[in-house]
């Protein structure tokens, strides 16, 4: 996975100090707040380049100038969805997503959905969680991902909606193993041996969530 970015999307989940420090130190070309996220980018200092969404959540007479406003009222999509949409008309690549966890329940199961719905590139999205501001990575993985992060890391694999698995690097190594949403093994959680892991997935999609090792990421 190749860090840092050039372009974040902050979503209206929880945004930490911790990760308003880290999109500080990415210093993207394009900061986009998804609707509310707007809102929550302010007492971190954070002015985004564009509002995405319905805008239904904030003043938009408010906005200052120089951030640019795009209003999508498609209530069919999310506003991620949209501005999943809108990435990809600008042919921008390797998007950070912050706020993409805590908040609402609901809301961070819709948001794996729509990764999982929009899905096209491995490598065009992932996303930032923190946990005790320790932070995690995840994405959704068609073909494979090697990764570096410290001996004793936790990574979670989950299938999107059905995935054989392969590793190298893990406590509990995987050999085209089939994992599924609805029937036999649901899900993984293992533990890294080695500072270097390679997963390789030889059908299906899944989503990968590990600690990530701060020494990988511009230093808070």
């Amino acid at each position: 996975m190749n860090l840092p970015t050039e372009i974040v999307m902050v979503l209206g989940g929880l945004l930490t100090e911790a990760a308003a420090k880290q999109i500080k130190l990415f210093a993207p070309k394009n900061l986009l707040a998804v609707d509310q996220a707007y809102t929550k980018l302010l007492p971190f200092g954070l002015t985004p380049n564009f509002v995405i969404g319905d805008c239904d959540s904030i003043d938009k007479n408010s906005l200052p100038p120089g951030i640019k406003l795009v209003e999508r009222d498609d209530q069919d999509m999310t506003d991620f969805e949209k501005s999943i949409h809108f990435v990809r008309e600008h042919s921008w690549k390797r998007v950070s997503i912050f706020g993409f966890g805590g908040g609402e329940l609901d809301h961070i199961l819709g948001n794996v959905e729509v990764l999982s719905k929009c899905f096209l590139n491995e490598d065009e999205f992932y996303f930032f969680d923190y946990f005790e501001d320790k932070p995690k990575l995840g994405c959704i993985i068609d073909k494979g991902i090697t990764f570096n992060s410290f001996i004793g890391a936790k990574a979670s694999l989950f299938p999107c909606p059905s995935a054989v698995l392969s590793s190298v690097g893990l406590k509990y190594e995987m050999s085209q193993l089939e994992i599924f949403q609805n029937q036999g093994v649901l899900a993984l959680r293992n533990e890294l041996v080695e500072n270097r892991v390679k997963i390789k997935v030889h059908e299906g999609k899944a989503l990968i969530i590990f600690d990530a090792d701060p020494g990988q990421l511009p230093r808070l």
